[in-house]
């Protein structure tokens, strides 16, 4: 026989003997039993903030009292972010990538199973790369600083020294 969570289970116990036909005590009958009910998905989690080399998600819980992980990977391949297991709708968890993007979705353990929410995808932003300037001294004691086109780049930031420095 199988069950499903939110199934009651009562258990009947007799008492039999083989001398005669239907020599059975009455039944003694347990008392109910319901299985636990698996947890619903928890929702897709949000980023709250990023910094001194960590996230922070947020999520709404899915059952009180439930564990959550945090996982980072895709398709198919997800690994638990730290050893960490989360009471509450948030966490915060080492970030490991700095390019690119990076995954993440949370899992919640019951003892009926694991359910995962939908993943959600941070990006990181890589800094434009900007060309060597050239300076040249121009007419009226002014110089002439000259680059290439960085790629991405919507704005630059001209920084100088006097002296070797």
């Amino acid at each position: 026989m199988q069950w499903t969570s939110g199934d009651q289970i009562v258990a009947q116990i007799s008492a039999c003997n083989n001398q005669a036909a239907n020599a059975c005590s009455t039944q003694n009958r347990s008392n109910a039993v319901t299985l636990p009910t698996a947890p619903a998905v928890p929702s897709m989690p949000v980023e709250v903030s990023r910094n001194n080399g960590q996230i922070c998600l947020s999520w709404a819980n899915s059952v009180a009292g439930q564990t959550y992980t945090i996982q980072s990977g895709s398709m198919g391949n997800w690994q638990n972010v730290g050893s960490q297991t989360f009471q509450a709708g948030n966490g915060c968890v080492p970030l490991q990538s700095a390019q690119g993007s990076m995954s993440f979705r949370v899992a919640v353990n019951s003892v009926c199973g694991i359910k995962y929410s939908p993943p959600m995808t941070i990006t990181f932003c890589t800094p434009p790369v900007v060309s060597r300037p050239t300076v040249n001294a121009a007419q009226n004691g002014q110089l002439a600083i000259s680059w290439n086109n960085a790629v991405g780049a919507t704005s630059y930031r001209v920084f100088y020294s006097c002296g070797s420095n």
